[in-house]
């Protein structure tokens, strides 16, 4: 039994219709007939037709009426289920605005403040906008947003992040507005304008950055500028998470882009360096991506940079950002041409550490008895 039929098992007031036509029919195919104490062969039954993503949801639509909300909820989510279950079979026009009606009246009809009717709410709406589609769905998203109850703008306005969200009109100038607003967290506000905007945000991203104060959404500004895959707004970034205290460790700093961090680190100079190197030592993953470039600006660093870069390198060849033997041939060269003696001291140990790396396991020791 394809998923397709169990989805239809999901929502009581319809599981009838699903289960009570197909398992008899199979069951008439597989079992043998008894007539007068004989058995007689079975009978040859057709192969029902498997039901295509729209037949399934509109024979989920009637459980949708009347005033059981949890048969609603249920409803709601077998009705997501068929569609993700069928993603390539997309609904026709026709398909879409009927489904697009039944929805909003299940909307429109949850009214009480409960649980269990904001959770009808909520699911007709997020079907609405990211499954369904259609200019009723569309209508009805952006009038939520503009004048619907608090709560459901700002859900109205995350789902818009959501992959296949319907996007473009007024629904994206609605979704603007909220991210322009007060209402909207700080920490929406960035992925949103990014997400609508596209490239064209980066001045609003740019002056959020400035703007913001709490970590959240300092660093949802961080990841969404890196988006714009611009890596000379790096140096502006990191300045201001330093700046905020968000580059203390690694729990506190936001995502990074390697490619985007190496990109920077081949042109910053002087704190800059010093700011992306930290970053590195602190998220070692990201060695990987940036260790060329770290190497070749070592050279002319100044010896805080000097010192980042030595203890930069055992991580690095742990998490396998370079081979041990090209980590040891590294520190060996650089301890050669050093003069700083607090920077010899950091090479010598980092320079231990590969060593160790290096060295073969002991074999198991046999135990006789």
């Amino acid at each position: 039994m394809n998923t397709a039929w169990k989805v239809l098992g999901a929502a009581s007031g319809v599981a009838a219709i699903g289960f009570g036509v197909y398992v008899p029919l199979a069951r008439m195919a597989e079992e043998p007939v008894v007539v007068a104490s004989r058995k007689v062969a079975p009978q040859s039954v057709q192969e029902p037709r498997p039901m295509s993503a729209e037949e399934i949801v509109k024979t989920l639509l009637p459980a949708l009426g009347g005033k059981d909300v949890s048969g609603k909820k249920e409803a709601l989510d077998a009705i997501s289920l068929a569609m993700l279950d069928s993603s390539e079979q997309k609904l026709s026009g026709e398909g879409q605005e009927t489904v697009s009606r039944a929805l909003i009246d299940a909307y429109s009809e949850a009214t009480e403040e409960t649980p269990e009717a904001a959770g009808v709410r909520s699911a007709a709406l997020r079907l609405l906008m990211t499954q369904v589609g259609g200019d009723t769905a569309r209508h009805f998203a952006a009038d939520v947003m503009a004048s619907g109850p608090d709560e459901m703008k700002l859900e109205a306005a995350k789902l818009l992040l959501e992959p296949g969200a319907i996007r473009g009109g007024d629904v994206t100038e609605k979704g603007l507005a909220i991210a322009r607003s007060d209402a909207a967290p700080a920490e929406l506000k960035a992925p949103l304008l990014r997400r609508l905007l596209g490239r064209k945000a980066e001045p609003e991203l740019v002056a959020l950055l400035d703007k913001e104060t709490g970590s959240a959404a300092l660093r949802a500004c961080a990841v969404e500028i890196q988006s714009l895959d611009k890596p000379e707004l790096m140096g502006k970034v990191l300045a201001r998470l330093e700046e905020q205290g968000l580059l203390k460790d690694a729990r506190t700093m936001p995502w990074f882009s390697g490619r985007m961090l190496s990109e920077h680190i081949r042109s910053a100079d002087g704190d800059e360096l010093a700011r992306a190197l930290r970053v590195v030592w602190l998220r070692p993953s990201l060695t990987r991506k940036t260790m060329k470039d770290v190497e070749e600006r070592v050279a002319s660093a100044d010896p805080q940079v000097r010192r980042m870069v030595a203890r930069i390198v055992p991580d690095a060849v742990k998490n396998q950002g370079i081979e041990p033997g090209a980590g040891e041939d590294l520190l060996v060269a650089r301890l050669a041409v050093e003069t700083d003696p607090a920077v010899k001291g950091e090479i010598e140990g980092s320079l231990a550490q590969v060593r160790q790396t290096r060295l073969p396991e002991p074999a198991p020791q046999t135990v006789t008895q």
